[in-house]
């Protein structure tokens, strides 16, 4: 029976002569430059320039409504992309004194 080695990424690169750190910061760079390529929505815009106008709901859906800053409205739902930085709606809620969107 053989014996089984384990090597793990961070020794790989270090036998390549790479410092993982590098590495990281190289990987990290490359996808911040292909999230500029993706198609952005008017939800995309940052935070402080989308209104929360309301919710409409019913047995199946919970629906956000959203004004962005060309005063058009959107729908959002869980799971939607909003702001900059591709963040994704965890719940909507509205009650009767506050109105809130998780995200």
């Amino acid at each position: 029976m053989r014996d089984r080695i384990v090597i793990t990424g961070n020794q790989l690169l270090c036998a390549l002569g790479e410092d993982p750190r590098e590495v990281a910061q190289k990987l990290i760079a490359k996808a911040r430059e292909e999230t500029e390529l993706l198609l952005q929505t008017p939800l995309q815009s940052k935070l402080d320039q989308l209104t929360f106008a309301g919710v409409i709901w019913d047995e199946k859906a919970t629906i956000g409504l959203i004004e962005t800053p060309d005063t058009k409205g959107h729908t959002i739902r869980v799971g939607s992309f909003i702001g900059p930085n591709f963040g994704v709606v965890q719940s909507i809620d509205e009650g009767c004194a506050h109105r809130h969107l998780r995200i």
